[in-house]
């Protein structure tokens, strides 16, 4: 049978018609065509997934969000830059800078990760890793392992010192911008800041972060469930709020009129909080 317009059907496609008592029409054809090309579709990137999944790289457990755009930092021979309020992550085995030498020979450093054993005012400080490289090494992406660290500390002070014979520059920002970070050159206070990425040991694939996606973006958004420094402030932040919602209430239940919440009030609040959570300002990225 030869139908007006068109080829004739095949034999596997007329039974298979004929089973489900379909009748034939282009638009049969052309779906049965589109859920073919779906289903490749569908297989093709379920492939990709596993590809990407399995593929193994280093891996960031967290970063202090420092653009790296430039070099903003001189390390001298026998001096040592120290960058505070510092979040290191439980698992970090090497932290990663963008580091220049001026074409030469990198000079031997060494790294000294220090931080208060408890949130307590006036807490004891105790070393949390150490690590070193050799001299020899290439300016530019530059990891240096230390010691594996067992658990997450904030508040850490990371120190960088150059035992070598000539300076080493390390990449940051510098004013307007502002990332809540305390940066000392030899005791001096500095205006810079440096970037910082704390690395996980060996090349894990991004499967075996799967467990570890949420931790670790709670770290690296600074967001630590503890109740001292940036945290105490946006908890007290949170608490006006919910005082203020509670006397509003208390006030519309009386019928009494009063003072409410102004989009303005609200609006400082907001950027209160921003800033004590050492968000960066709009111009930063």
């Amino acid at each position: 049978m030869r139908f007006s317009g068109y080829s004739r059907l095949n034999e596997r496609e007329t039974f298979l018609l004929r089973i489900h008592g379909l009748r034939w029409t282009p638009a049969t054809t052309a779906m049965t065509r589109m859920r073919a090309a779906l289903a490749g579709a569908l297989v093709a990137l379920i492939v990709a997934l596993v590809v990407v999944g399995a593929r193994r790289q280093p891996q960031i457990a967290s970063t202090d969000r420092v653009p790296n755009y430039t070099f903003v930092t001189e390390i001298f021979a026998g001096q040592s830059l120290c960058q505070g309020n510092e979040i290191v992550p439980v698992g970090t085995a090497a932290l990663r800078m963008t580091i220049g030498t001026y074409g030469k020979p990198g000079p031997p450093l060494v790294i000294r990760v220090t931080g208060p054993v408890s949130a307590a005012t006036g807490a004891r400080t105790v070393a949390i890793a150490r690590g070193k490289l050799a001299e020899g090494w290439l300016q530019g992406v530059i990891s240096v392992p230390v010691s594996r660290v067992a658990q997450t500390h904030a508040e850490a002070r990371v120190c960088i010192a150059n035992r070598g014979l000539w300076p080493v520059a390390i990449a940051g920002t510098t004013p307007p911008a502002n990332y809540g970070f305390d940066d000392y050159l030899n005791g001096k206070p500095l205006a810079s800041e440096v970037r910082i990425d704390y690395m996980l040991p060996g090349r894990p694939s991004w499967f075996s972060m799967l467990g570890k996606a949420r931790d670790a973006d709670d770290v690296r958004q600074g967001h630590l469930h503890r109740l001292d420094g940036v945290d105490r402030a946006a908890a007290a932040d949170a608490r006006a709020w919910r005082r203020a919602g509670a006397r509003a209430a208390a006030r519309g239940a009386r019928g009494m009129s009063g003072r409410s919440i102004t989009p303005a009030a609200a609006f400082a609040c907001v950027r209160r909080t921003l800033a004590r959570l050492h968000v960066p300002p709009t111009g930063a990225r």
